[in-house]
């Protein structure tokens, strides 16, 4: 993320998009690089305690109401900022691709009337393989995931309450 603030001067830096924050990490200012450790945060994740080449300093930052900051305490002492740019505004962490359950629920009560599948099967996302009548309508029943038929524990016109498991995919 690259951020241009400004003090009394105008710094421009840049931290790693994969900044590993529990650890020091450096920060390229004005063509030096600084050693930089945060060491305490307050319950609100903000810093309390940082270590920059070395040296230990108190600091603590007042926001705006956007969440940007207007002012930071460094040893005590006040300096108002400004946040002219920031690229990224938000840290986005890896997320993991949800699996869905393989469990095949009736949504609706209702009897089983037709099962396209059987035990060793594979489906794929989203293919048919079932029907569910309910209220004299015809409901599909969905594969939420792809995978193979593991178990089938209603048959063909037997009836199912809603949240019934119908089928199992593995």
């Amino acid at each position: 993320m690259k951020y241009t603030v400004r003090s009394v001067e105008k710094h421009e830096f840049e931290l790693p998009r994969k900044t590993d924050f529990s650890s020091e990490f450096a920060v390229e200012l004005k063509g030096k690089t600084i050693a930089v450790r945060i060491l305490e945060t307050n319950a609100d994740g903000s810093l309390r305690l940082v270590m920059i080449n070395n040296r230990v300093i108190p600091v603590q930052v007042d926001r705006r109401t956007d969440g940007l900051p207007e002012r930071v305490y460094l040893n005590g002492v006040s300096y108002p900022i400004e946040i002219e740019k920031v690229e990224s505004t938000r840290f986005k962490a890896p997320t993991i691709a949800k699996q869905a359950s393989g469990e095949v629920r009736a949504d609706l009560p209702g009897q089983v009337t037709s099962l396209f599948v059987q035990v060793g099967d594979e489906v794929e996302k989203g293919q048919t393989i079932g029907i569910l009548e309910a209220m004299k309508m015809e409901n599909e029943i969905i594969a939420p995931r792809n995978g193979k038929i593991k178990t089938i524990t209603v048959g063909v016109g037997k009836a199912v309450m809603r949240r019934d498991l119908i089928l199992e995919i593995g």
